[in-house]
């Protein structure tokens, strides 16, 4: 059996014989005290009622009061086991005492435990996010090194097509270059026969031009344009289908003239032009046949690959 309860029925036992105690010596004694009582010092014989005879009988009782309480703590005194009550009640209050201070005790073990788990928890998910840091600060890394040696690898590659294509050019040129350059050596002899044949007769027909060179008027009239914005011609397109050729000392000797006179008339400077240009040809007659069924020229190639040629 418990001690507790051992403890609580051995108190329980004590109340009710010390309760039955004191009702046995209460009734002994209550008869002798009524009997033997002696009278009030005080007491008088209570005559027609009045305020004094009521404050002696209320006096009176007051002290029978008093009499009897000390007689029953005198009887209470003087019971078995009355003088272990306070004993009892320290040992009733000790096992209390006991359990609170386990139920508290235990209440700490259990706070403790759940700071400790919880430092535990704050600990491991610190640990994590580092570890997840780190994780992801490595997976960038990796990412970025990936992608540089990609964009590194890309740009070999395009260098090397590049270098590729060079050389495939320059091998295509090389195998080409030797037709090219004879057909512009060759259309470079034509472009200069152009200019020969033009500066050396002065005056020519468009359509004379046009048949030597196998050329349509209008062809012929836009190559002579052609070399003049090059500077290669110098002259004048009458309205008759004629190109003049001018050489640049003759016409600075017509613009100084012009000077000479400042102000001067068509027809004067007309009549004046015949001593400052020569429009003799020089070539005879039979040599200008001489180049007849030669190929067409290729003026855009000409003019293009030819350098600029004094003209005298």
């Amino acid at each position: 059996m418990d001690i507790t309860a051992v403890l609580a029925l051995a108190v329980l036992v004590g109340l009710v014989v010390g309760l039955a105690a004191y009702v046995t010596v209460f009734q002994k004694q209550q008869p002798q005290q009524t009997q033997k009582a002696p009278p009030d010092e005080d007491e008088e014989p209570v005559q027609g009622g009045g305020r004094r005879a009521a404050n002696r009988m209320r006096g009176r009782e007051l002290r029978n009061r008093r009499r009897n309480e000390q007689q029953q703590r005198a009887a209470a005194a003087a019971q078995p086991g009355s003088g272990s009550d306070s004993e009892e009640d320290e040992e009733e209050d000790e096992p209390l005492n006991r359990r609170e201070q386990a139920r508290r005790d235990r209440q700490d073990a259990r706070a403790a435990a759940e700071a400790a788990r919880n430092a535990k928890d704050a600990k491991i998910s610190a640990y994590r996010e580092k570890q997840e840091k780190k994780e992801k600060e490595r997976e960038e890394r990796e990412k970025a090194q990936a992608e540089e040696m990609r964009r590194a690898a890309e740009e070999k590659q395009k260098a090397e097509d590049e270098e590729a294509a060079k050389w495939l050019g320059m091998i295509s040129v090389e195998q080409t270059g030797t037709i090219e350059e004879e057909a512009a050596a060759e259309d470079q002899g034509l472009l200069g026969r152009f200019i020969d044949y033009i500066q050396s007769r002065k005056m020519v027909p468009i359509e004379e031009a046009a048949t030597e060179f196998g050329l349509r008027s209008s062809e012929v009239v836009d190559r002579i344009q052609g070399l003049e914005s090059m500077g290669r011609l110098t002259g004048v397109m009458d309205e008759r289908g004629k190109f003049i050729y001018i050489s640049r000392p003759e016409m600075e000797a017509v613009a100084a003239h012009i000077r000479a006179k400042g102000r001067i008339s068509i027809a004067a400077l007309a009549a004046q032009s015949s001593d400052l240009i020569d429009l003799e040809a020089r070539v005879a007659p039979a040599a200008a046949a001489a180049g007849s069924g030669k190929r067409m020229i290729d003026f855009d190639d000409m003019v293009a690959g030819g350098e600029p040629v004094a003209v005298a």
